[in-house]
């Protein structure tokens, strides 16, 4: 339904004032039909003018004239102008004669004057549907003379892939992907410069995080396996017609530095799906009602750039004090619970990716079936998947001819950050001695590091306990099978 036929049917209900969300192209209407089937005279006043209240004041009568007046955030601290408001509202209450109806037009967010809260009815423009953005589409291949080939899968891809964006924004991503993209019109593009449009908007706390030199995974065969089976389900059609329900995503728990904001960006880059990142810190505001309006906008614009990842990192940092105690008079406890509904809720083709290191911290609501698809625990690594791990950040490095096996095993504890570090500080060691790295070096850094598995020991294994049972494992060995502490590591020799 248009945005004027809703307003119309408000007004013929008997709606006193309407205040419109993000309603420009109301402005630009000859008429609205209004009342009994009548198409009314339109007056356009802004709150900006000062003699705003004049013209309320002097309107015609008896001519049913419709009011439309923009700029609420102005004239709704001039007391004066929100008074004539109300009196043209009220006129309204009079029966027998052709009385003005009355629509505000403004910006989500902006506060309704409290002379008006009583008679005000909020309406958000509707955006446009997948059918309209195709027929958005069609008019600009139609004035480019662009062909696009096939049956009408990909115009419908094309206009699924700026789906949340007004129809004037979609019109201009359109053109810019014909001037800016060598591959033209392209839905990986546009999804991704939608995202970074829609990401803007919300002041950090919800940024596009570019996926394009992400390596791979190293290890984590169940994990793998699992979003092997959830990718080919989301977002699709004939999953949908199967009977699956639509992925909501997952929850990595385990040691720093196991890669877990690492599985996110790959998942993003896998599946060729915009990835937004969520600072859960940055959506508390200092004013009251901020928190919860902000939360609200940055899940909206998860869901406008539909379908994809949005990866919320160190969740439980973010959340802290959602248990009760904060001091912050419930404001956390309030934001949780909007995450947590908007979570069960959702169903757009957004796919949650949360991280966390400590389990504690985490309230147990969060942790129930239903918030996501699955808990996993993402461990220290074993022996194949330092293995595998070493083999991929030595040949992202052009170093192919390094022993993968012995990095290995001169790692065991190591996480996979730390084993990244651990040929940094061999390459570093090798340029200073003016040579190319070898083998040693790398075993060298790792014997000089201390890592997290030796410093931070009682916790891992506290964590290690936890999930035992209680989340699966990302790696095909047990979750305490990742590391043995307790043992002292056998240094191989070097060759």
């Amino acid at each position: 339904m248009s945005l004027a036929q809703t307003v119309s049917d408000r007004l013929r209900a008997g709606a006193l004032v309407l205040v419109v969300q993000e309603a420009d192209e109301l402005l630009a209407l000859a008429s609205v039909e209004a009342g009994a089937g009548a198409c009314q005279p339109i007056v356009v006043i802004s709150g900006a003018d000062p003699d705003a209240a004049s013209k309320l004041e002097n309107l015609p009568s008896g001519v049913g004239t419709l009011v439309l007046l923009d700029y609420l955030a102005i004239y709704g601290d001039n007391p004066l102008t929100v008074r004539m408001v109300r009196e043209v509202a009220l006129q309204q209450r009079d029966e027998g004669q052709r009385f003005s109806r009355l629509v505000l037009i403004e910006q989500p967010a902006t506060k309704i004057p409290a002379g008006l809260i009583g008679d005000a009815e909020v309406i958000q423009a509707a955006l446009p549907s997948v059918a309209e953005l195709t027929d958005e589409l069609d008019a600009f291949i139609e004035t480019q003379g662009i062909t696009i080939e096939g049956n009408g899968e990909n115009r419908y891809a094309l206009a699924s892939a700026v789906a949340g964006l007004p129809r004037n924004e979609a019109a201009r991503l359109y053109a810019r992907a014909t001037i800016e993209n060598p591959d033209g019109l392209a839905p990986a593009w546009l999804r991704a410069e939608k995202a970074k449009r829609v990401a803007a908007r919300l002041g950090g706390a919800l940024t596009f995080e570019a996926t394009g030199d992400t390596p791979d995974v190293g290890g984590l065969e169940n994990l793998r396996d699992w979003l092997a089976q959830r990718g080919r389900a989301f977002g699709s059609a004939k999953a949908r017609a199967f009977g699956l329900p639509e992925p909501k995503g997952l929850l990595l728990l385990g040691v720093p530095g196991s890669g877990k904001s690492l599985v996110a960006k790959t998942i993003a880059r896998q599946w060729g799906l915009p990835l937004l990142k969520l600072d859960a810190g940055r959506l508390f505001g200092s004013l009251v009602g901020q928190s919860e309006q902000q939360t609200r906008q940055a899940t909206e614009a998860a869901e406008a750039c539909a379908p994809c990842v949005l990866w919320v990192d160190e969740i439980e940092k973010g959340l802290a004090g959602a248990s009760g105690g904060g001091g912050d008079g419930g404001t956390t406890q309030r934001v949780f619970g909007a995450l947590l509904t908007w979570l069960q809720e959702k169903k757009a083709p957004v796919f949650v990716v949360a991280t966390a290191n400590k389990i504690e911290a985490l309230p147990p609501e969060l942790l129930r079936k239903g918030r996501f698809d699955e808990i996993f625990f993402v461990g220290l690594p074993n022996v194949d998947e330092r293995r595998a791990i070493a083999k991929i950040h030595l040949e992202r490095r052009g170093r192919e001819g390094i022993n993968h096996k012995v990095v290995a095993e001169a790692t065991e504890g190591f996480s996979g950050a730390e084993i990244e570090q651990a040929v940094v500080e061999g390459l570093f060691t090798a340029y200073a001695a003016g040579r190319d790295l070898e083998l040693a070096d790398v075993v060298g850094a790792a014997r000089a590091t201390s890592p997290l598995s030796r410093t931070m020991g009682e916790d891992i294994k506290r964590l290690e306990s936890w999930a035992d049972g209680r989340a699966r494992a990302a790696s095909k060995v047990d979750v305490t099978e990742a590391t043995n502490i307790k043992r002292r590591v056998r240094r191989p020799g070097i060759k």
